[in-house]
């Protein structure tokens, strides 16, 4: 490689790795991104994992991906497509039935009633919950990240203060028997997928994160076109064009 001065070199070409380039380089900078494989994407790609067959290898559905990256990169017209699902989650059950959670409160209401009229009055309470809890952190993304002292420095005096001691110090598995009763609503709210051990105390709060996609526009929500590589193919175009 020829010996070139550059403003800013970039180690990974994964979905951060590729926005940051972009940014850089649209801010004038000569900008280097250097990935070790042969495809761009990192966690975000969709590669065949069986000949024939494409899959988004590792993450696997956009919910978090910011509205101002979106638009400031326009990887819309780069290719970026996402096919919102409703419902949003399908729980089989070992019996035969199942639980759906849809979009629409009173639809998911009727669906959880039919295992426990308690559990589907308390629904509208969970997610008020969960949208207090995310609020407290949502002001801080596209920000430098806070540590957990700070934001609760900010918060000291107000109604949120004992509510975020308790998020901190509480276990899914906590909140979760708070609000339901009934073993299906349990088992399709407990998201051990995205909070580890949900016993674990603090493992609420982990899960006031993924909440966050609460204020996500709903049309960046949901399934992308072509698989996870659409995201990062899209960042991929931006960044050549800039």
């Amino acid at each position: 490689m020829p010996s070139v001065d550059y403003d800013s070199i970039i180690l990974g070409g994964g979905h951060s790795g590729l926005v940051a380039a972009a940014y850089l380089a649209r801010a004038g900078l000569k900008t280097l991104l250097l990935e070790r494989r042969d495809v761009l994407g990192g966690a975000c790609v969709t590669e065949e994992l069986f000949p024939g067959y494409n899959f988004s290898a590792c993450s696997y559905f956009c919910y978090l991906l910011q509205t101002k990256v979106i638009e400031d990169l326009e990887l819309r017209k780069y290719g970026f497509e996402v096919y919102h699902i409703d419902p949003w989650r399908f729980l089989p059950l070992p019996d035969g039935n199942r639980l759906l959670l849809w979009d629409g409160v009173e639809q998911t209401q009727e669906e959880i009633a039919r295992f426990s009229k308690h559990d589907a009055s308390n629904y509208p309470r969970w997610n008020a919950f969960w949208e207090r809890a995310a609020g407290i952190i949502y002001p801080h993304f596209l920000t430098p990240p806070p540590t957990v002292a700070e934001i609760a420095d900010r918060l000291t005096g107000t109604d949120d203060e004992e509510f975020f001691e308790r998020l901190l110090l509480a276990s899914m598995s906590d909140v979760v028997t708070e609000f339901f009763e009934s073993e299906p609503a349990r088992a399709a709210f407990i998201h051990a997928h995205d909070v580890g051990d949900p016993t674990a105390p603090g493992s609420a709060w982990c899960y006031a994160y993924i909440k966050c996609t609460m204020f996500s526009d709903p049309e960046n929500v949901g399934l992308v076109k072509g698989g996870m590589g659409g995201v990062t193919q899209s960042e991929t175009h931006v960044s050549q064009t800039c």
